[in-house]
């Protein structure tokens, strides 16, 4: 199946420099921006970054499909303290870009909003995508000089799993958040194409300038993302839970067994012990009864011989004639 079709610069990612006035207790957002102005070619992008730390990225892959636009939200999340390459920051993102077939755009077309996402990541996953366009875009760090508000040490941040506030100077996000970027949604709840890019302007700035409905539409995305992931960590738990007593009735299951083998071991110890104990008796009772069968034998062979010597004897020997008395005369 042909993936790759000719690219011809159709596709062009601005800002080249993201920059993140940084604020303490606030977080930054940042947008990336892009249009396709193919009339015919869908492209996919991935997006990449040599800190994946400290940034959160949505969507980290996605498609742009003929005329349509594309935005991704970066994010620096929640700072105490400034960071320590605040004057030379070497942090970079790294935009990938790919062309699509027609045909594979309309696979894509037909499937639903998780089943492309999967899709996308199992095509950055493989060899086809290798030639793909890559776009840098540097970072840099600007100190707001804005008033920052202090965070409140005697209240307990909240949990990562309920709503945000929707004042973003005490807004607290998990720092698991900020991690490798996953295949999500963007953050203003908008489709995964986007608005028409804004191109110029207002670049560079933090959340101090947006609009309270951004803001709004941000934590609400939160929210759901937040809720998403409750609800998978519940289910991972339920799973490990249920591995967990799986596991415990196999180990009893092995116990039973283990007991059962060696019982059967002590019986049969004792019975190699008392066939061991009545050897020696038999052994001397087989002893007596060979030597009195050899003796028999022995006797029964003497008296076989002499037999023998008789019969010859007596067939040797001369026989006398019979002796004849005339009794005639005495009758006369």
């Amino acid at each position: 199946r042909q993936l790759r079709m000719d690219s011809t610069g159709e596709v062009v990612w601005e800002p080249p420099v993201l920059q993140f006035t940084i604020a303490l207790n606030k977080i930054v957002t940042q947008h990336l921006r892009a249009r396709n102005e193919s009339s015919s070619t869908a492209y996919t992008f991935k997006v990449k970054t040599t800190n994946p730390k400290r940034y959160s990225v949505r969507p980290n892959v996605g498609v742009m499909w003929p005329g349509e636009s594309a935005q991704v939200t970066v994010q620096l999340p929640l700072q105490k303290e400034l960071p320590p390459d605040m004057q030379k920051c070497k942090d970079k993102f790294q935009v990938l870009t790919f062309p699509l077939s027609p045909e594979y755009a309309d696979e894509l077309l037909k499937l639903a909003a998780e089943e492309r996402r999967t899709a996308l990541t199992q095509l950055w996953g493989g060899e086809s995508v290798k030639d793909a366009t890559v776009d840098k875009i540097r970072c840099s760090f600007a100190l707001d000089t804005t008033r920052a508000e202090p965070i409140p040490e005697e209240e307990a941040p909240p949990s990562p799993f309920s709503p945000e506030p929707m004042v973003p100077a005490s807004a607290t996000t998990p720092a698991a958040r900020f991690t490798t970027p996953a295949v999500t949604g963007p953050v203003d709840g908008t489709p995964m194409l986007g608005s028409p890019p804004v191109f110029g302007g207002a670049q560079g700035v933090s959340t101090t300038g947006v609009s309270a409905g951004e803001v709004q539409s941000e934590l609400a995305s939160e929210r759901a993302s937040m809720e998403e992931e409750r609800r998978a960590v519940s289910s991972q738990f339920l799973q490990l839970r249920q591995a967990m007593e799986e596991q415990q009735q196999l180990t009893r299951t092995m116990q039973a067994r283990l007991e059962a083998v060696q019982t059967e071991q002590r019986v049969l110890r004792q019975q190699l012990e008392k066939q061991a104990s009545l050897a020696p008796a038999t052994r001397r009772r087989a002893d007596s009864l060979a030597l009195l069968l050899f003796v028999i034998i022995i006797g029964l062979g003497g008296c076989l011989i002499y037999l023998m010597r008789l019969t010859a004897e007596a067939n040797s020997a001369p026989r006398e004639a019979p002796l004849i008395v005339d009794t005639s005369r005495d009758e006369l």
